[in-house]
Formats: structure tokens, C-alpha cells, sequence
């Protein structure tokens, strides 16, 4: 008996050795995981780009009280409906030629041509050529990859006082929709897009925009009411924002009728003349400029890739207008606005 306890106790120990070194060749020898790799290159990406100087792109420096465009033009009716449309910059991947064509957005009031869209340049950077002052010369990059890090626009919206005798319909309240959207992305490239004819979509799903006529091409879609209950297409685009603003004229005048030419004035009360508005932008996580360092070509100041583009599109419409007909109704010139693009990025 005593020699099989002692055997059953060799056993038990030998057992108890054999899962002790199975443990130990599990144990795990050093080195990150998959999910700790990423978060600590997140972090030290996060640390260079923190020590790193910001730069300045050439932003567009002169976008001052600009007039407003109307929607559309058929025949010799103008819209009642103004518009403005803006790019955060240049889609040189769309558009790899240096001919700089840009989206269009409206048309001109003085004779029906179209407008291209304002392109802000908030992706295009300062050549080795540009700038006289040094301070403009210090933010050429000196690679190819730069990361873009603060890119905002502010905008400000301007109800200018306008004489009521000619036309009653210019002491009216303006009302504003900004619609800000980005191309939706189709295995790797933008859907070929047109925002004045595919922005909204109607009540059957199918896309419209303020240039698009009915089936038989004599009447526009974009109307009135389309302007405030359009929705946007967000099959073709990724909708940032879809507001609404109201402002009133800052003040009217017309003339006192006493004989003597002199004017009374009446100030708006019931929203402010002017309007001050902030938005941000991301136009990508990384920019390729191949060339820029030591090009003075235009087009090399722009990225062959990497660039997200976004449309800011401006409509605007005089509330109360009671004429029956679009065409009969004031198209709302008496708004302007300016925009003051920032953008900046890290050359690292």
C-alpha cells in the first residue's frame, strides 16, 4: 500500500509540472498587439503634428460684396430666387488640365450667361516664386505630403437699404438657405455630379436642381416653394448643412412728398440688416504636390490627390411677394456677400 501511495503522488506532481510548462509557453514574449500599434501610432501622429508649424494656403483674398445671381433665366424671365455658389478649391483630380474650370451655379442678371462657381483656394499653396514679402515666401512647403489643419470660412451677409418708391417689394424681409454638401465617393472617385441640375430631389426621388426645366423644357422646378421644401440629394452628395437665416432690410427710404426731394427713413426692427456666419471645412486628410516646391506653374499649386471637395451654395428669396408669377416677382438684389477664407495645414 505504501508503495502505490507513493506512485499516485509521483503522478500527481508530474501532471502538475506538465500544465505549469504549458502556461509558460503561452505566455506572451513582448511586442504591441495589432490594436496598440494603431493607437500609439494615432498617438505620436497626433504629438508630431502638435510640435509642428502651421503654414498658410493662398486663400482667395478678394471674395467683397458680391451681388447676387439669379437661379435661372428662360426666355426673358429672370428667377425670383438669387443664388451664389462657392468651392473650398480647385478639383484638379477631376480636372487635371491647367484650364481651372469650375463648377456653375446661376446666372447673371445683366444678361443670362452662367456663373461659375467662386473657388475659396483654401487647397492652394503659396510657389517658390510667389509672395515679395518673406513672410509670404516662409509658407512654400518643402515636400511633397502636407496635412491640412484649420479650415474655416466666414461669411457675411449684407441687407443694403434700398429706396422703396421705384418698388415696394424692396423694403421685404430676405429669406436665406445655405445647403453645404460634399460628393459621395463611387469605388474610389466622385460621381460625376452637377449641382444645378442634381442638388434636390423631388417628391418622386428623382434629381433636380435650379436650373432644370419640366418635361417639356419651358418651365423651371426650382420655384418658390421648391425653395423652401426641396429635398436635398443625399444619394449623390454627403449633406453638411441645410439652414435657414431671415433678414430684414436695414433701412428703406422713399420720398416724403412734400415737394422737396427730401427722403424719409424707416429702419428695420424686426430681424438685423446683416448676417455673420461661421463655417468649417475638411478638404482631406493628406495633400500631393508633386511639383510645388519648385514649380512656378499655377496649376502645380493645387494637389493631384488627396483633395475632398465641398460646395457652399447660397439661395435667397423676398418674403411676401404677392405677384402670381415667378417672373413677376423681384429677384432679391438687394443682398450681398463677402467671404473670408482661413486654411492652413502642417508640412511634415
Amino acid at each position: 500500500m505504501a508503495s502505490g501511495t507513493w506512485k499516485t503522488r509521483v503522478t500527481a506532481k508530474r501532471g502538475r509540472g506538465k500544465r505549469n510548462r504549458s502556461r509558460k509557453a503561452h505566455k506572451k514574449t513582448g511586442g504591441l498587439n495589432k490594436v496598440e500599434k494603431k493607437q500609439v501610432t494615432k498617438i505620436a501622429k497626433k504629438a508630431v503634428n502638435s510640435l509642428a508649424e502651421s503654414k498658410y494656403f493662398n486663400t482667395a483674398q478678394s471674395i467683397n460684396a458680391e451681388v447676387v445671381n439669379s437661379a435661372w433665366k428662360v426666355s426673358s424671365d429672370y428667377a425670383d430666387i438669387g443664388v451664389w455658389g462657392y468651392s473650398t478649391g480647385y478639383n484638379r483630380q477631376n480636372n487635371p488640365g491647367d484650364e481651372n474650370e469650375t463648377m456653375k451655379y446661376g446666372v447673371s442678371t445683366v444678361d443670362g450667361s452662367e456663373i461659375s462657381m467662386t473657388n475659396m483656394k483654401m487647397n492652394q499653396v503659396f510657389l517658390s516664386d510667389e509672395g515679395p514679402l518673406q513672410y509670404l515666401r516662409a509658407y512654400v512647403i518643402e515636400g511633397q505630403t502636407i496635412r491640412p489643419a484649420y479650415n474655416e470660412c466666414k461669411w457675411f451677409l449684407n441687407h443694403v437699404g434700398q429706396s422703396t418708391d421705384v418698388d415696394n417689394t424692396k423694403g421685404l424681409m430676405y429669406r436665406l438657405r445655405c445647403v453645404r454638401v460634399t460628393p459621395r465617393a463611387v469605388k474610389g472617385s466622385f460621381q460625376d455630379i452637377d449641382p444645378q441640375n442634381d442638388l434636390f430631389l423631388n417628391q418622386f426621388n428623382q434629381p433636380f436642381g435650379i436650373a432644370s426645366l419640366d418635361y417639356e423644357g419651358t418651365s423651371p422646378l426650382f420655384t418658390r416653394e421648391q425653395f423652401h421644401m426641396a429635398k436635398v440629394n443625399s444619394r449623390k452628395y454627403k449633406v453638411h448643412e441645410d439652414k435657414f437665416y431671415t433678414i430684414a432690410p436695414a433701412q428703406t427710404y422713399h420720398d416724403a412728398g412734400d415737394g422737396t426731394g427730401n427722403s424719409s427713413l424707416a429702419v428695420g426692427t424686426i430681424a438685423p440688416g446683416c448676417l455673420t456666419v461661421t463655417t468649417k471645412h475638411n478638404i482631406g486628410k493628406e495633400l500631393y504636390y508633386p511639383n510645388a516646391a519648385t514649380s512656378d506653374t499655377q496649376i502645380d499649386a493645387y494637389p493631384t490627390s488627396g483633395f475632398v471637395p465641398e460646395y457652399i451654395l447660397w439661395h435667397v428669396i423676398a418674403l411676401g411677394d404677392n405677384s402670381t408669377a415667378s417672373s413677376a416677382r423681384a429677384t432679391p438684389l438687394g443682398m450681398t456677400i463677402s467671404a473670408r477664407p482661413v486654411s492652413t495645414f502642417k508640412d511634415i
